[in-house]
């Protein structure tokens, strides 16, 4: 029942559906001229070749035999997929390509940038107290006081720049007893901000020697020797691990590189779809012919012509986007139509009947007319105007 239906089959099934006996043939001279229209639903999908060819290279020796060789990346055959909506991918070697080279390294090894080979670098030797950050170790003292090597007072530039670095520390950044250090400093600032001026929690200055005046992480100093370097004014490199040599980053450590051609081949995937006509029947209808109408399908493999029951009216537009792609290797087109015809009586001015052929028989759908659709609408903008001067005469 694919086909549409024939127009003795048409009436009677209108009759059927209006009630009325016989076959419907009396129904042909009460008929207005019948609309007959193909809905469409087409769909293509391709697959679009794409081949391409680069110069690759990877630390140490890379096993490359288990990829196919190839001579020409034009000439190599890569079969199409069977469903062209599987997308693919072939990579190659060109032959005699591969070369293996000893890297400017010695033994994958190269001199450690951040301390420049000697596994140690420089650390000052002591930094700003973090109980005080110099700013009142000591009351007692004056502030031009001279200090002794490596105890003096920090100067106003270092307070400021461990104000400054403190954060940055407590945030991350820095070695981890720098880190540590850092997180105890912001309690402990925050208690010498607190105990400021209480002599029961300040110790004897080292430097004045007066009790109960000094910050007592720090004795009255002002800075503390470095966690880092215990004062030594060096610290092991982490980086390097004190060894002077890191892995060289060219070769990843191996000491040898290998580099080759590489050719891809890939089958890309693509679709296109279309609904045709654009003004398609009534929704009501469509749902109608969604559910039991008889659809044909029609499935293309390969470059094939379009079958000869596409309307033609649809066939242009269809045609158009059969034209082949650049580069396409396969495609599947999948095409399902169903014939539609609509009908007026010229004793049924009220109503318009769709016909179509569903799965068991003859489809009727059933819509109220143009003419009762405009008619109801002009009572109803009557009744609505009429309601609206009620309202406002009785405000």
């Amino acid at each position: 029942m694919a086909e549409v239906p024939s127009e003795e089959a048409i009436f009677k099934a209108v009759a059927q559906h209006i009630g009325l006996p016989g076959e419907g043939s009396h129904l042909v001279s009460q008929a207005l001229p019948v609309e007959r229209s193909q809905v469409i639903d087409f769909r293509i999908d391709r697959s679009i070749e794409a081949r391409t060819e680069i110069e690759r290279s990877e630390p140490g020796s890379v096993d490359l035999s288990g990829r196919a060789a190839y001579d020409t990346i034009e000439d190599h055959h890569f079969e199409p997929p069977k469903d062209p909506t599987t997308p693919q991918r072939l990579t190659m070697v060109l032959r005699d390509s591969v070369r293996e080279v000893v890297c400017v390294c010695e033994d994958g090894k190269t001199q450690c940038p951040r301390c420049t080979g000697s596994g140690r670098y420089d650390c000052p030797p002591t930094v700003v107290c973090e109980g005080c950050l110099g700013v009142e170790a000591c009351t007692a003292c004056a502030e031009s006081a001279n200090r002794k090597r490596g105890g003096g007072r920090p100067t106003s530039a270092q307070r400021a720049s461990a104000q400054r670095t403190a954060g940055q520390r407590a945030s991350g950044q820095g070695t981890s007893t720098q880190r540590a250090s850092a997180q105890r400093a912001s309690g402990g600032q925050a208690a010498g901000r607190r105990t400021s001026g209480q002599p029961e929690e300040r110790v004897t200055c080292t430097t004045c020697g007066r009790p109960d005046a000094a910050c007592p992480a720090c004795r009255g100093r002002g800075v503390v020797p470095c966690p880092d370097c215990k004062g030594k004014g060096t610290v092991n490199c982490a980086r390097c691990k004190a060894s002077g040599v890191v892995e060289h980053p060219a070769c990843g450590g191996k000491g040898r590189r290998t580099s080759w051609r590489e050719g891809t081949i890939r089958h890309t995937p693509g679709s296109d779809e279309v609904s045709l006509p654009a003004k398609r029947p009534p929704y009501q209808v469509r749902r109608r012919m969604a559910r039991v109408g008889d659809w044909k399908r029609t499935v293309l493999t390969g470059f094939h012509p379009l079958p000869d029951d596409v309307a033609p009216e649809h066939r242009a537009e269809i045609e158009r986007r059969l034209v082949r792609r650049a580069r396409e290797v396969a495609r599947r087109v999948t095409i399902r139509h169903l014939n539609v015809v609509r009908v007026e009586l010229v004793t049924e001015p009220n109503r318009v009947f769709y016909v179509f052929p569903g799965r068991e028989r003859t489809e009727v759908v059933q819509l109220p007319s143009r003419r009762k659709v405009s008619r109801v609408a002009t009572i109803a903008t009557g009744l609505a105007l009429v309601l609206l001067l009620v309202l406002v005469l009785s405000h």
